[in-house]
């Protein structure tokens, strides 16, 4: 298995814009992932998303990439009360999360680069 590095500095901003102090009787704070868990390199990316979260504490809702594929009502199932964020794991995830225009930050990883030709 290769060394995998976490980025202390991206965790920390994540966490600052996650758990700022909630209302009184607010949801609790949730981090909702979209990905394709059958898929290697999403695994390690959402390992790497729970143990960077781990001391935080914050429910970490996954949502299957291929369970979005085809719904035209997924942005409602996406943010649910208490979230805070959206990772959307690869390019997919993010045109399907972008195209619901959620009211929350997203943060898009392993997204590859398109040539401008």
């Amino acid at each position: 298995m290769r060394n995998r590095r976490h980025n202390p500095a991206w965790f920390a901003s994540l966490a600052l814009l996650v758990f700022r102090v909630p209302a009184p009787g607010a949801s609790p704070p949730s981090v909702v992932v979209v990905a394709s868990p059958g898929v290697e390199a999403h695994r390690l990316a959402i390992e790497g998303i729970h143990a960077g979260l781990a001391a935080s504490s914050p429910e970490i809702r996954m949502v299957d990439l291929a369970q979005l594929r085809g719904e035209p009502a997924a942005g409602a199932r996406l943010v649910t009360p208490g979230s805070r964020v959206i990772i959307a794991v690869g390019s997919e995830a993010l045109e399907l999360v972008a195209a619901e225009r959620p009211g929350v930050p997203v943060i898009s990883i392993m997204v590859l680069n398109r040539s401008s030709t």
